[in-house]
């Protein structure tokens, strides 16, 4: 129903395609003059003026042009002009059911089958030169894109901009007449099967019937987008309509003093209320979808079914069996970060914290020989405490907190790992490698899930976002999978194939930030780039910073992105604006991001910059330039890799060295801590270190 023409079809073809067909039949804008001249295969018709066909024509092929360079994903609307506005609500009598009225809105999709695609442009061509003063115009009004009352060329523009723009149904909303915005909730969902063509034709319609709620209230309809994770995404919201129902009843209390957990728990978030008296059930929204649970005559519920690190609101409502109140007022709450260490970086945001405290005067407590390390891939840690790491040989390695193997499942002969794996909220062991696999286990056994293959090795560490959706950079591109491995979106990124280290960097509001070449082809600068969850490019700031050399980017919960070039750190506002630069000297490295907003990065020194960009202290007597990223623990204390003289380094947050370990004679990985805080670190003469107080 969906398909797309090939975008591939040369655009003078599929003029002639296209408008050839306006004179077939009587229902049809024109029929064929075949005494007038003709334009590269298009027929003017009668009362046309053949002298637009060319423009027309050229039109067509600068729109198919425009739309073969784009790879859109499918979403919903989210013009103006796609927004419902002739919302109608009858009721027969008080305590009746309310009739919903409205027709389909969706522009560019003028053959009206759910979807903006190509397909609508022969929608142009059948009534190509009809006006509002024509008789056939209720019919062909669905194809008047620009609204000026005329089928002409001005009516591609809205297919090219809003291309598989995609409508499976609508949400019906509701508020209290007079409520702040952003007080909307969901009462009913209608499906895009059940709209029915007018007599005469013209937009589709739809109507359905909902419980009464009795009062004054505002209703309105959303379109949304069934996405091939199952989920509904709302467009273009309708406009409001307000109506007073009648049915005599008394309305229900509203739960009071709602609460939600903003980033207390790492597995949950806890919502609390006060019941309201005489109810017999309470149910709890999440972002404004269905219920997520419905209780009895209860106050509290843990929702651990979050599974990012963005912030989410909860409101309640309270039923009787007959009535169900108003929506509650809204509380946001959000997860803390997960037991372990699951990601490069430690969380979504690259932040390097850890909730766990480390020790400042650590004691070598067991060693684990996997001989085959090479230095450069970083251990990460379950929410069981398990230990994950991978070898050059190919090998996926996982041992308990006490040291001992666990199991060691090999991808493949000939192949290497080299960048960090990452464990999901799901307990799935995500590994790339050099043959461009990646590879998907399970945490428990080491059994193999699923392998995803890319044009590319695989030399940088996966990022894991919002429902459990997998991030990576790979050759030309950022791709977005779903947990089960199936590829959602890819968006282009560079114009080179580099060999690419750098990891994604997930923002708050799940905003995905790496760095790159320019898309510009033959540039050689470095570019730290902004892609929405969907898959959009949204900015491309000149960090200067590649990609190449590991560096990845960190976010701060503001939104602040931190990223390193060539000598400098760059802060990069959220909106793709610099913040403020500070020269670091050559060669910094991955930045962490304290409790307080402190900025830590390596380059010719050590240094902590206060949000702000201001120098809070450095320390320039350590033994390397070149370390790895740092490590914060919950009590401020940071730990980084060292050099020749000391395999790593704790300072307190004021600069002050608390404790330098002796060398180990080799390069040595990122430190991390465990659940009960030991400090972790692998190093490239095969062996992971486990370091306690003594």
């Amino acid at each position: 129903m969906r398909d797309c023409l090939k975008l591939a079809l040369p655009a003078a073809a599929l003029s002639a395609l296209l408008f050839s067909a306006a004179g077939c039949g009587e229902s049809a804008a024109r029929r064929v003059n075949s005494g007038q001249p003709q334009a590269s295969g298009l027929s003017a018709g009668e009362d046309q003026d053949w002298r637009s066909y060319p423009a027309l024509e050229a039109d067509l092929e600068q729109l198919m042009q425009r739309l073969a360079s784009e790879l859109r994903v499918p979403g919903p609307p989210q013009s103006p002009q796609s927004r419902v506005d002739d919302l109608s609500i009858s009721q027969a009598e008080p305590g009746a059911k309310l009739k919903l009225s409205f027709s389909y809105r969706n522009s560019g999709d003028y053959n009206q089958d759910g979807q903006v695609a190509v397909s609508d442009l022969s929608s142009v061509g059948a009534f190509l030169g009809l006006s509002s003063t024509d008789s056939g115009w209720t019919a062909a009004s669905v194809a008047d894109g620009n609204a000026d009352g005329l089928i002409s060329s001005q009516d591609l523009a809205p297919i090219g901009a809003n291309l598989r723009a995609q409508v499976d149904g609508y949400f019906v909303e509701r508020r209290n007449f007079g409520q702040p915005p952003g007080q909307w909730s969901r009462v009913a969902e209608i499906s895009g099967q059940t709209a029915m063509p007018p007599p005469g034709g013209g937009p589709l319609l739809f109507s359905a019937e909902i419980d009464s709620p009795g009062g004054d209230f505002e209703f309105r309809v959303t379109p949304f987008y069934r996405n091939p994770e199952g989920l509904l995404l709302g467009g273009i919201e309708g406009l409001g309509l307000r109506f007073q129902a009648e049915d005599g009843t008394p309305a229900l209390g509203t739960p009071l003093n709602v609460q939600a957990s903003a980033g207390l728990y790492g597995d949950r978030v806890q919502i609390s209320w006060q019941p309201v008296p005489g109810a017999s059930r309470h149910l709890v929204y999440r972002d404004g979808g269905p219920p997520i649970a419905i209780l009895g005559q209860t106050s509290a519920y843990a929702d651990f079914a979050v599974a990012d690190y963005l912030a989410h609101e909860y409101f309640v409502r309270a039923e009787d069996g007959e009535r169900l109140s108003e929506p509650s007022a809204s509380a946001t709450g959000f997860l803390g970060q997960r037991p372990g260490w699951p990601l490069f970086g430690g969380n979504p945001r690259h932040s390097g914290q850890s909730m766990k405290a480390g020790p400042l005067q650590p004691q070598l407590h067991w060693t684990w020989d996997i001989h085959d390390y090479s230095g450069r891939c970083g251990p990460v840690v379950a929410m069981d405490g398990s230990i994950c790491i991978g070898g050059l040989g190919g090998v996926v390695y996982c041992a308990w907190p006490t040291g001992f193997l666990r199991w060691a499942s090999p991808l493949g002969q000939g192949i290497e790992i080299e960048a960090t794996p990452a464990i999901s909220p799901a307990g799935t062991v995500l590994a790339g490698a050099s043959d461009g696999k990646l590879h998907a286990l399970e945490l428990v056994s080491g059994e193999l899930q699923w392998v995803h293959d890319f044009p590319e090795p695989i030399r940088s560490s996966v990022n894991i976002g919002p429902l459990g959706r997998i991030y990576l950079q790979n050759g030309l591109f950022l791709y977005c999978l779903a947990p089960t491995g199936v590829e959602i979106w890819r968006e282009r990124i560079s114009h080179s194939a580099l060999d690419w280290r750098c990891s994604p960097a997930i923002g708050p509001d799940g905003t995905v930030y790496v760095n790159a070449l320019s898309l510009e082809p033959g540039s050689l600068e470095g570019y730290t780039h902004a892609v929405s969850a969907d898959g959009e490019l949204l900015w491309s700031f000149p960090s200067g910073a590649l990609g190449v050399d590991g560096a990845s980017p960190a976010v701060s919960p503001e939104g602040t992105v931190y990223t390193s070039g060539v000598d400098k750190l760059h802060a990069i506002n959220a909106d793709g604006t610099a913040a403020w630069e500070y020269y670091t000297g050559p060669a910094p490295n991955c930045p962490a991001i304290a409790a307080d907003g402190t900025v830590l990065v390596n380059g010719s020194a050590f240094y902590a910059l206060s949000p702000e960009g201001g120098l809070r202290w450095m320390q320039s007597n350590i033994s390397s330039q070149n370390f790895g990223s740092p490590l914060v623990d919950s009590l401020n204390n940071i730990y980084i890799p060292g050099g020749s003289i000391h395999s790593f380094t704790v300072f307190g947050l004021n600069g002050q060295i608390r404790w330098q370990e002796p060398a180990l004679g080799t390069q040595v990985s990122q430190p991390v801590l465990g659940l009960d805080g030991a400090l972790i670190i692998a190093a490239a003469d095969g062996r992971v270190r486990c370091f306690r107080a003594p």
